[in-house]
């Protein structure tokens, strides 16, 4: 009989190897070994192993011992050699010779053969009458039988003798493990120490406190390590949704809703007239002669980005106050830039500046003015566009088509500034440019026709610390036409 114990017990196990030629069938050699290591790694910290193979060479020897010790997995695992050409099988000398290598005699000592083949070498009586030897000193003998080719009524023999009553007969690396496991448990053997974690593939070993597997499968998307099944976030080519781990891959911004682990766009055009949808694509578009703002279609002035805007276009100089001067003021045909109405003043101011129409703002600082110009003759003064603060005397910019023929600005000391004269033409628009106004330095870029004409050019007055006034007039009695007033701030 066995011993009843309250607990699992170390135990000393040498096992056997056959690697005759006959292992060589098929694949039997590699699972036999993959299935015979699985089982030792599982056990290997608590437990002795030892091994020896046989035959060696060609002959009927046998080999070596390797000690049976705990922490043998690499070891066996590395002494283990491929069969030899050999058909010879001694099972009786491989029994034999190391009994020896036990400790104090324990119910938990055995032997464990794993042979496919017959006692060719000596004789099937002398190998039972072996492990006979071995049972009567307290040495179980396991024997495993690989395949239908092992004689299984002389294994059976063997098994018998050794205390173990019939051999196992294995087909595969499945069935070596499970009778591996069977004859651990027959000799309630201990598999590990306790609180070890270990992996085998997607199986989660931890040691219990009898100092056993508790073995959990990590099925998908978990994943073995370090003895634990751990959650893996599945997010490839997602960009958003669940990663499979109570988390997300992503999350969409804007206008972008998950839709099958993508975030996609959702076009929006809720409450506007025109424009972009949010998502490459164009809600509407505006009637021709005008544009969009903000969702809105409008005239160029109704562009939320320009500060002021003469808005001429609509038929009307609202916002323009007449100054005196005797002028013919109106709102006419042609217009500008391809518009299609300017502000045209005939007449002239009596010789006095600032008369005309005035229009006026709020205190700015304008980054960028741009204008449109015609005038009706080269030989008189008129077409003045003036930018000043309260008076005459904070005064950053003084253009105007002189009677010379050239358009020019009045800089400081009320020089005109040679660099910035140029020929003009009558009844030719141009287009004035206020570039890089800078109020700090109280300087300007000056462009005609998108040419850049001076740069860096000094307000007329330094003191000058804000805008609120456009002045439009002329200084003799002529022709003249503006357009397309826009003042950026």
């Amino acid at each position: 009989g066995q011993c009843q114990r309250n607990a699992c017990l170390p135990v000393e196990v040498m096992f056997l190897l056959d690697r005759s030629s006959s292992m060589l069938t098929g694949d039997t050699w590699q699972w036999v070994v993959d299935g015979f290591l699985s089982e030792l790694w599982l056990r290997e910290t608590i437990n002795a192993m030892g091994l020896r193979q046989f035959p060696v060479g060609d002959a009927c020897s046998v080999g070596s011992v390797l000690t049976m010790a705990t922490d043998q997995y690499l070891a066996i695992s590395r002494a283990i050699d491929d069969p030899s050409t050999g058909s010879a099988t001694p099972i009786e000398a491989a029994l034999g010779g190391f009994d020896g290598e036990y400790g104090d005699p324990n119910d938990g000592q055995a032997v464990v053969l794993i042979t496919d083949g017959d006692e060719t070498c000596g004789s099937q009586a002398g190998a039972v009458a072996a492990a006979s030897a071995l049972w009567r000193k307290g040495v179980r003998v396991y024997v495993i039988a690989v395949t239908t080719m092992a004689n299984k009524t002389f294994l059976d023999q063997l098994a018998f003798a050794g205390g173990t009553e019939q051999s196992v007969r294995v087909a595969d690396q499945g069935q070596v493990r499970a009778a591996l496991v069977g004859i651990f448990a027959d000799l309630d053997a201990c598999d590990c120490d306790q609180n070890k974690r270990i992996c085998e593939a997607d199986v989660a070993h931890v040691c219990n406190a009898d100092s056993m597997w508790d073995q959990t499968t990590c099925s998908f998307p978990f994943e073995c390590s370090l003895g634990d099944c751990h959650c893996i976030p599945q997010c490839q080519d997602k960009q958003c949704g669940d990663d499979l781990c109570d988390g997300q891959c992503g999350t969409c911004s804007g206008q972008d809703i998950c839709i099958n682990d993508q975030c996609v766009c959702q076009p929006d055009c809720n409450g506007v007239e025109c424009g972009t949808d949010g998502c490459g694509g164009i809600c509407a578009t505006c009637p021709v002669g005008e544009s969009c703002y903000e969702g809105k279609c409008g005239t160029e002035c109704d562009n939320p980005a320009i500060g002021f805007c003469d808005d001429f276009e609509d038929g009307d100089r609202l916002g323009w106050e007449d100054r005196g001067g005797t002028y013919v003021r109106e709102v006419t045909t042609p217009g500008a830039n391809g518009t299609n109405l300017s502000f045209h003043m005939a007449g002239a101011s009596i010789l006095e500046h600032h008369d005309g129409v005035v229009a006026q703002f709020d205190h700015v600082k304008p980054y960028y003015v741009d204008f449109w110009v015609r005038s009706g003759s080269t030989d008189l003064s008129d077409g003045y566009f003036v930018l000043r603060g309260g008076d005459s005397t904070a005064t950053a910019v003084f253009f105007y088509m002189q009677s010379s023929g050239k358009m020019t600005l009045i800089g400081p000391n009320d020089a005109e500034i040679a660099a910035a004269q140029v020929s003009y033409s009558a009844n030719t628009w141009y287009h004035i440019e206020l570039k890089n106004m800078n109020w700090t330095a109280k300087t300007f870029d000056f462009w005609v026709d998108e040419v850049l004409i001076a740069s860096d050019l000094p307000f007329r007055y330094s003191a000058t610390v804000d805008l609120t006034t456009i002045d439009l007039y002329n200084f003799q009695d002529s022709l003249a036409w503006w357009d397309e007033i826009r003042v950026y701030y």
